[in-house]
């Protein structure tokens, strides 16, 4: 029963009697004893893979690659996995791997050789990682998708971080023109929706419109569509920086009693395609410097409070400065006044450093 070498041989001899979860059954008693030269987890990863069972295989596959990083069957076979779950491009990214320790390694040329054939035929070619997918027409494009790829990943991650909210599947999908800009998708549509992406966009790394409703589809879903105007325009604007900020003077401002009931117009093209008039852009400066204030003065926690108390289409904001922050809406209209005017107003400082 010690004997890993013996263990091994009669996996081996279930596997090729396709009693996988035999196999399976035999191994899993010694993966504490893997080693480099009797590497139970590549076993394994056979073993599941021959059922489809895609995540425990490739799982597997990994383990025995941490064990041994030279063991090139096994980019070999995370490629053919990666293929049969339709993403060709992270299976040609294992054989590009494969490929770097030996360029003449028989089967990862052959997979190679299937897997670019693969890439030129499909329609619709996918790039997945983590919980993003992204769709794209033209395999020439991929260099460009690889790119704009952690800029998204790093919006992504400070948005859940702070909201403590995660979306399991975002799709994201670049197409030739943009056609419903006045209606985008992350408002309207159902919640498997796609974000939508220039193909122009992505080639010059200009993403803040997509930015933009990537926040839009994080606040809309945990407010449950009952975040009020300011509170939905001034975040999606604190995590995408559109040159509309930076365009629009801050001495432009009056401090006037603020309006926490004011709408914005659900047609995004303000943010880049088209000019927007100059009280437009002093209502989302304000906005933007709305949430700032709120961020700067008391954090995500409390901003996280806001938009749970929000959830409650019911719900008025002198209610929830009352509540969240103890103030009452007189006094929050005076402090955001003096922040306001002693931040900004009279100070040559830049409203767009990077979030925190």
């Amino acid at each position: 029963p010690n004997d890993l070498r013996v263990a091994i041989k009669l996996a081996d001899l279930h596997y090729r009697a396709r009693r996988y979860a035999k196999s399976i059954e035999i191994l899993r008693d010694y993966v504490d004893r893997a080693t480099a030269s009797q590497n139970v987890f590549y076993y394994l990863g056979l073993s599941f893979d021959r059922v489809n069972n895609y995540r425990n295989a490739l799982g597997y596959y990994y383990k025995a690659l941490q064990l041994d990083p030279r063991l090139l069957k096994a980019y070999v076979r995370i490629a053919r996995v990666r293929v049969r779950q339709g993403l060709i491009y992270d299976g040609a990214k294992a054989l590009k791997k494969c490929l770097s320790i030996d360029p003449d390694y028989f089967p990862a040329l052959q997979e190679q050789r299937v897997v670019n054939r693969l890439i030129k035929m499909n329609a619709e070619n996918i790039y997945r990682r983590g919980n993003v997918v992204i769709l794209f027409p033209d395999h020439r494009l991929y260099r460009h998708v690889e790119e704009m790829y952690p800029r998204i990943k790093k919006s992504i991650n400070y948005l859940e971080r702070h909201l403590k909210y995660h979306i399991p599947e975002l799709w994201i999908k670049v197409v030739k023109r943009v056609e419903r800009h006045e209606h985008p998708p992350a408002l309207y549509d159902h919640i498997d929706s796609a974000i939508y992406v220039e193909i122009d966009a992505i080639k010059k790394g200009e993403l803040r419109p997509l930015l933009h409703e990537l926040t839009y589809m994080y606040i809309r879903r945990l407010t449950k569509n009952h975040c009020p105007d300011w509170l939905e325009e001034g975040l999606c604007l604190w995590v995408s920086r559109p040159h509309i900020l930076r365009d629009t003077p801050l001495r432009t401002l009056k401090h006037k009693e603020l309006d926490f009931k004011q709408k914005f117009p659900r047609d995004k093209r303000y943010l880049r395609w088209q000019k927007t008039t100059p009280r437009m852009r002093r209502k989302l400066l304000v906005a933007y410097l709305i949430v700032k204030y709120l961020l700067d003065n008391y954090g995500w926690p409390s901003v996280r409070k806001i938009l749970a108390a929000f959830a409650d289409k019911t719900s008025r904001w002198d209610k929830v400065v009352w509540n969240v922050l103890h103030l009452d809406a007189q006094t929050f209209q005076r402090r955001w006044d003096v922040y306001t005017m002693s931040n900004y107003y009279f100070a040559p400082a830049s409203i767009n450093s990077a979030p925190k």
